[in-house]
């Protein structure tokens, strides 16, 4: 047994090491993921099964690419607003693989989105969402979600992942707003 450790260790060893700090993060986190398996769902969502949700006028969305396209405002709001306690947490967290959709209730902004895409095999995964304390109980959090969904089944994505932690009822509640699939 301790054999297979090690031999695990050395290979996970070797994996990080070809990669930039922040890939390794986020796989590490990967793997947590998969340790807390029992304790977390994975929902999928496929074109077929999006419910639809009507739009509304005083909400949009726009996707952001890279640090450099959030201005010095939104940049105020979600230092303020999110859990990275430095604008180069936020910085670091941009990939080729990863945008940020932000949401604007009334012209504000109000919630976010990262998303991890697969753009070979035409897969997202909703890393994670937040909807800013103040603009909760208006239907904002499903209303992005749709959205997002809904422009990357438009541009040929096939699926979207999400998992949430068990405890999460409220994310695990919006996931079946939009018709997500509990996996497991």
């Amino acid at each position: 047994m301790l054999e297979t450790i090690n031999d695990e260790l050395k290979r996970l060893r070797n994996i990080f090491q070809k990669m930039d700090f922040l890939s390794a993060c986020k796989y590490f986190w990967f793997l947590v993921y998969k340790t807390l398996r029992p304790k977390s769902h994975k929902f999928e969502l496929t074109r077929e099964r999006l419910l639809q949700r009507s739009e509304r006028e005083d909400f949009q969305i726009k996707i952001i690419n890279s640090f450099a396209e959030l201005s010095k405002e939104q940049l105020q709001i979600l230092q303020e607003e999110m859990l990275y306690n430095t604008i180069y947490d936020l910085k670091n967290y941009f990939t080729e693989k990863e945008v940020m959709w932000l949401g604007f209730y009334q012209e504000k902004l109000a919630s976010y989105t990262f998303i991890l895409l697969d753009k070979q095999k035409k897969e997202a995964l909703l890393s994670h969402s937040e909807t800013f304390a103040r603009y909760r109980g208006k239907g904002l959090s499903p209303l992005l979600l749709y959205l997002i969904c809904k422009y990357y089944f438009e541009n040929g994505y096939k699926k979207i992942f999400s998992i949430v932690h068990f405890s999460n009822k409220q994310s695990i509640k919006v996931k079946e707003k939009l018709g997500f699939k509990k996996l497991y």
